[in-house]
């Protein structure tokens, strides 16, 4: 193992010798020079230190390197950076780890270009989040105890990493195994597809709250999501068109095309997606069980004390804070109406013209009183636009006729 100083060079005097790592008694590691131990900050060499010193396996031999810089470097001794360690009592493959970035210090007024940098920033703030641990714990739980050559949180790090940069199938991982200096040892695209392979319905389940167990340590330090304000919800379709008929599940959509239809729900402080529903192209925008089916996952993804009192049938008086759900017309139905009141989430849905709802805007169409300016999504007043609420005016009940799905 080298020893750098701070600009990442061989410090003067241990340019040629040979560094290698043992543990000590107490878990520490010690580095030793051509054989002979040397200090590095811990205690003494121990009995453990000793018996494993003839098995230590060398790391980087610095012969033939460039003569280092020797300033902000002691006399005699110099920086020690450990990038890598192993415990002598370990057998077979290196111990993986969970960071999907390798540290790095970004400076200003090089001349050379670096890919995916961006991606690194996002990755280095998984890291702090301890996002892969959270998910190599779920991956555990769910069953899969092998010990692998890549760990399986940061497989799925890595795969949100190459899908935030516009990656689209398993073979766009190779956009970051271009850069291992940034993102350090990524997996081969058979590495992923057989971690998704192995994904069943139990550790779906454990991912995703991993995954909620995550959010709740971001939104309890985001100005945008704690507070007393209600948190609202925004549940959409979206097509998604393929080039390829074998897909399987996907279909002919409504609008000619080809693919999935799949349903999402957004959080509108953050704009992060809380759940997603997969289906065929011709799945109908209109199915109020797929949004109720991503609106109870979603609730499940929100942070303890947020989801308190927002389940079906739960007492309103255990609700800590709002929650309401936006809907396009596609939501607009009693049915999910009635199944929003039973979980005491607040709803605005965009109804479909009738007669009933004409009638009632023409009787507040004069009403000044009733009328509150409308707001565009910066929270500014949007020009010559406003909002009523003429709930008490249209009659609700379907007179004996069936509500629709």
């Amino acid at each position: 193992m080298p020893a750098v100083n701070d600009v990442g060079e061989p410090c003067a005097g241990e340019r040629h010798a040979r560094f290698e790592v043992a543990g000590a008694g107490n878990g520490a590691v010690m580095a030793t020079e051509n054989g002979s131990p040397r200090e590095t900050g811990g205690p003494e060499p121990g009995p453990a230190y000793n018996s494993h010193r003839a098995s230590a396996r060398p790391y980087t031999r610095l012969s033939g390197l460039r003569d280092g810089h020797p300033r902000k470097c002691p006399p005699g001794k110099g920086f020690w950076v450990c990038r890598a360690t192993r415990c002598p009592d370990q057998e077979g493959t290196y111990e993986v780890n969970a960071t999907s970035t390798v540290p790095v210090r970004v400076e200003g007024g090089g001349d050379q270009v670096v890919a995916h940098v961006g991606l690194h920033a996002l990755g280095s703030f998984a890291d702090r989040l301890g996002l892969g641990e959270e998910l190599s714990a779920a991956v555990a739980s769910g069953g899969d105890q092998r010990v692998l050559g890549h760990d399986r949180g940061k497989v799925l790090t890595q795969m949100m990493l190459m899908l935030a940069g516009g990656g689209e199938c398993c073979r766009d991982i190779e956009y970051l195994r271009s850069q291992p200096g940034l993102f350090g040892s990524v997996p081969s695209d058979s590495t992923v597809w057989r971690t998704f392979a192995r994904i069943d319905e139990t550790t779906l389940g454990y991912l995703r709250q991993a995954m909620g167990d995550v959010r709740s340590q971001v939104w309890s330090r985001s100005a945008a999501t704690t507070g007393i304000a209600p948190v609202v919800l925004d549940i959409d379709a979206s097509l998604v068109e393929i080039h390829s008929e074998n897909k399987e599940g996907a279909a002919v959509s409504y609008k000619g095309g080809y693919g999935f239809h799949p349903m999402f729900c957004f959080a509108d402080a953050t704009g992060e997606a809380l759940a997603a529903l997969l289906r065929p192209g011709n799945a109908a925008a209109n199915s109020i069980d797929d949004h109720l089916a991503v609106l109870d996952e979603a609730i499940a993804q929100l942070p303890e004390q947020i989801a308190a009192g927002h389940g079906d049938g739960d007492d309103s008086a255990t609700v800590a804070r709002e929650i309401r759900v936006r809907a396009d017309s596609a939501g607009c139905s009693t049915r999910l109406a009635a199944a929003c009141r039973a979980r005491n989430v607040g709803f605005s849905v965009v109804a479909r013209s009738n007669r009933a709802i004409t009638a009632a805007v023409s009787v507040v169409a004069d009403d000044e009183d009733r009328w509150a300016v409308a707001l565009d999504q910066d929270g500014d007043d949007r020009d010559r636009s406003g909002v009523v609420e003429v709930t008490n005016l249209v009659d609700l009940s379907w007179r004996g006729r069936p509500a629709p799905a």
